[in-house]
């Protein structure tokens, strides 16, 4: 995999899941739940991860990630 980039370098953890694709539905639930909880910094590194490994956002995490930095609470968010 060679070294990382500054980008991934954001997310080093999310390195060992660069290859297993599958996993990016469980990891965006588990993001998810982070910010249901209230966790807004658990959630954001999910989040970053999820960015990171799949550059093309289809699950749409950049719309989660606005909410979540700004810290607004699952039942106050659009997202829903």
């Amino acid at each position: 995999m060679g070294e990382a980039s500054p980008e991934q370098e954001k997310a080093p953890g999310c390195r060992v899941f660069e290859r297993q694709r599958l996993f990016l539905p469980c990891m965006n639930g588990f993001g998810l739940c982070w910010w249901h909880l209230g966790r807004f910094e658990e959630a954001a590194r999910i989040f970053d991860c999820l960015l990171w490994l799949n550059p093309s956002d289809n699950p749409g995490v950049r719309f989660l990630i606005e909410e979540d930095r700004a810290k607004v609470t699952w039942e106050n968010s659009r997202v829903q």
